[in-house]
């Protein structure tokens, strides 16, 4: 497997995450690191999320992995993108 960029992530879910936080949150963001991706998969899981029905389309899905990330970057887990770059 090819190293981890955050430039070009390998795991689907992780580049998927990337994108909503390119599309949806306007770019405020950086891209998350490896391990900031795995938690906002690991709490999307725990309540419920599924990759599966995300990558088939499902509303809902895309609803809840939203919130994760509108939570992830209110706590600091998703932190800001520095104002120089």
């Amino acid at each position: 497997m090819p190293p981890y960029s955050s430039e070009t992530p390998v795991r689907a879910s992780h580049r998927y995450i990337a994108r909503l936080l390119k599309t949806d949150f306007k770019d405020k963001h950086r891209l998350p690191d490896p391990e900031a991706c795995d938690r906002v998969s690991e709490v999307f899981a725990r309540l419920g999320g599924s990759w599966a029905d995300l990558f088939l389309g499902s509303s809902e899905q895309v609803a809840l992995l939203r919130n994760v990330i509108t939570a992830a970057i209110s706590s600091g887990v998703l932190p800001p993108k520095p104002k120089w770059s």
